[in-house]
């Protein structure tokens, strides 16, 4: 039996209520990022709970090209995304990583953010961009408050980190700064 097939994969959430927030371009940088250094070791599965499905997009249009990413990307419901940790259970080749490129609301977000080990924030330095983080970090506490129930056990608390990126340098960006 494999051993990997016994372990839980580490589940990170990319998740921020706002489209357009870098979620999907980080989630395969950071997947590419975590093949690469492993030296291949480790496999990576992309979850892509976005409707507009750009990482699924982005895995075919590189496998047409010729340069195939180094790790799978599956759409994932809502649904799906509530049963990520018993994954490797039905997978022939079990994961290391499950990367969850999340919806910007909705569903998929809250599950996202219930069923992930650690929740990472994109995040431009803009107010609308801040306020939104701010606002999944609110759902993060929310799902980490102790249940109603008292004979329930109390959730953990997901570690949360904000990814801050800088917005382009073009012409036009550095003019509207201005």
């Amino acid at each position: 039996m494999n051993d990997k097939k016994t372990r839980e994969p580490m589940v990170i959430a990319l998740a921020t209520g706002k489209g357009g927030s870098m979620k999907t371009t980080s989630a395969v940088f950071m997947a590419c990022a975590l093949v690469d250094q492993s030296r291949g070791e480790q496999r990576v599965l992309v979850a892509d709970a976005d409707v507009q499905g750009d990482a699924k997009d982005w895995w075919y249009l590189a496998a047409e090209i010729g340069d195939p990413l180094p790790f799978d990307v599956m759409s994932a419901a809502p649904a799906d995304i509530k049963h990520l940790h018993g994954i490797n259970d039905r997978l022939d080749d079990p994961v290391d990583w499950v990367l969850i490129d999340s919806a910007p609301y909705g569903r998929a977000l809250d599950e996202s953010v219930n069923n992930a080990d650690l929740v990472v924030i994109p995040s431009s330095p803009s107010r609308i961009d801040l306020d939104q983080a701010a606002g999944v970090k609110s759902l993060c506490e929310i799902v980490a408050s102790p249940p109603r129930s008292s004979c329930a056990a109390p959730r953990p608390t997901r570690p949360l980190c904000v990814m801050r990126w800088r917005g382009s340098t073009t012409r036009t960006s550095r003019a509207s700064r201005r």
